[in-house]
């Protein structure tokens, strides 16, 4: 029984998502690189990065993982950014402000 558990927990992904409420801080990519290691994320989300696009690029470039998606911060509200590595892919089916709707595959 355990064995079969341990097997289809591995093959789940592991998402991590986060209220970030900013992500300019010179902090927050060591902290998401830590969190990566430690966890072996497939998928990271933060919401309210609260950047603008350039930034935005710089960070997660630094973040290091394949593939991103990300909805640009208005003003010091909002901002989503979705990453992933490439053994996952991730369809985008609706951008909103507030929301995006992504079907997720292996």
């Amino acid at each position: 029984m355990f064995v079969i558990l341990f097997m289809i927990f591995q093959m789940l992904p592991h998402i991590f998502v986060w209220n970030c409420q900013g992500c300019a801080s010179p902090k927050f990519v060591r902290v998401v690189r830590d969190y990566y290691v430690e966890f072996y994320i497939d998928v990271e989300a933060f919401l309210e990065t609260r950047v603008n696009c350039l930034k935005a690029d710089r960070i997660i470039s630094k973040i290091g993982l394949d593939c991103s998606h990300r909805i640009e911060a208005k003003g010091y509200a909002g901002g989503l950014c979705i990453c992933w590595i490439n053994t996952f892919q991730i369809q985008i089916m609706l951008n909103d402000p507030q929301f995006t709707l992504c079907h997720l595959r292996k």
